[in-house]
């Protein structure tokens, strides 16, 4: 991590806390209510420093702010859409299989193609599933087998055996 990275990511996150702590201002000016009776002159005032708050950190803040919920915006906008896509996907697969009720029944080359993508899929999957087996790396590849063999013999005994 550079000092660059930290700083920013500093930064950003001193643009969150302000952004919370603009909208706990504005949550108190909207919670206040005036009480009836003789404490007019005081509701005003606390609502004068309520209101003076609110503008004097709306001021200071009001890029970031509006930074910040253009990014909360567009985060939410991609958190929909991938939910929809999602849904759409189920829902299209699901008519599929109500249309093509039988895997031979699909056209060779989406088959073809099909079996050519999932065996990538696979490929990808148990080399990185793979990799997580293949401690100690100090080991000699014939070293390394022995251990994963000894391993799962006795899944107690991690230790390798002369």
């Amino acid at each position: 991590m550079n000092i660059q990275s930290l700083e920013n990511f500093k930064r950003e996150l001193n643009q969150i806390k302000e952004y919370l702590k603009h909208i706990e201002y504005v949550n108190k000016v909207t919670a206040y209510s005036i009480p009836e009776g003789d404490n007019e002159k005081i509701s005003e005032l606390q609502i004068s420093k309520l209101l003076n708050t609110l503008k004097d950190h709306d001021r200071s803040f009001r890029t970031d702010k509006r930074i910040f919920e253009y990014k909360a915006s567009i985060i939410s906008l991609y958190g929909l859409l991938e939910k929809y896509v999602e849904i759409w996907i189920k829902e299209y697969l699901d008519s599929l299989s109500k249309v093509v009720p039988e895997y031979n029944q699909v056209d060779k080359r989406i088959r073809d193609n099909h079996f050519e993508l999932s065996l990538k899929l696979i490929n990808t999957i148990t080399t990185r599933e793979s990799a997580k087996y293949q401690l100690p790396f100090h080991l000699p590849n014939n070293r390394r087998l022995q251990f994963h063999l000894n391993k799962k013999r006795s899944p107690k005994n991690h230790d390798l055996q002369e």
